[in-house]
């Protein structure tokens, strides 16, 4: 149990499975078989792709070609988007 503290904080977990991350440079095509995982309606796995100006980050529980392996924290939730935190 975390002492008592007068700051909310947040409940995490870590996820069992690893996810796995690839960094694009922002120029770079998202992969075509990654646009249709994203797609499909059969999919019920973990997808994101993310883009900014600079890079596309690309977060999937499937590895892809250039992508490292990480663990998973979840966020217990709900959480009240209200309050102030710091990660």
């Amino acid at each position: 149990m975390p002492p008592p503290t007068p700051s909310p904080s947040l409940h995490l977990e870590l996820l069992p499975l690893p996810l796995y991350l690839e960094q694009l440079h922002g120029e770079d095509p998202v992969p075509s078989e990654l646009l249709l995982r994203l797609s499909s309606e059969k999919e019920n796995g973990f997808l994101s792709i993310t883009r900014t100006a600079t890079e596309t980050s690309i977060v999937s529980d499937v590895p892809t070609t250039g992508s490292t392996k990480w663990a998973c924290l979840k966020v217990v939730g709900p959480m009240d988007l209200g309050q102030n935190f710091m990660i």
